[in-house]
Formats: structure tokens, C-alpha cells, sequence
């Protein structure tokens, strides 16, 4: 659906504006609540976005999950995209 969709810089912009919000929380400071980066999985991911994410993570310090690797096929999809490592290679 067209309201389901947004554009890389959108997702890559309210994703640290997600991971500032949480950090100012005094339940972050606590140690009771981290942010999370969580891209859908690979397929769906622009490598642009995959690596803006990833410097996200890395400049907040932001834990990542996905789904990565969950089906033969999906490991398959992911290099007849044109990655050479595989999904859980990738979000190393």
C-alpha cells in the first residue's frame, strides 16, 4: 500500500529521530530500554538505506535486528540480487 512505503531518506531521518527520542528517555539512561534498527530484511532494503542504517547504528551505538536467513530461498533471493555475502554476513 502506497502508506506502507517511504523513501530513503525518510526512513533513514525518522529512524534517528526514533533512536534520539529513546535515548533521552530516563528509561534508556537506566538501562531499561535500548533503540532498535530493524530493517525488514534484505530484499526489501535498498543497499543505500541498508548502509545508512548501519552508520545510524553505529554513530548512536543502536542494537540491530532483522530477519536474515530464514529460508533457502531467501539466501538464494538475496545473492540473485547481486550481494556476495549472505544476509547475516551482511548486517556484521
Amino acid at each position: 500500500p502506497s502508506d506502507y512505503i517511504e523513501t530513503t531518506e525518510e526512513s533513514l531521518s525518522q529512524t534517528e529521530a526514533f533512536i534520539t527520542e529513546v535515548q533521552g528517555r530516563d528509561s534508556f539512561k537506566a538501562g531499561n530500554l535500548y533503540p532498535v534498527v530493524t530493517p525488514r530484511f534484505i530484499p526489501t532494503c535498498s543497499k543505500e538505506l541498508l548502509s545508512g542504517l548501519g552508520r545510524l547504528a553505529e554513530k548512536y551505538d543502536a542494537r540491530v535486528q532483522s530477519h536474515i536467513s530464514e529460508s533457502i530461498d531467501e539466501v538464494t533471493f538475496v545473492k540473485a540480487l547481486g550481494y556476495e555475502e549472505t544476509d547475516a554476513e551482511i548486517f556484521r
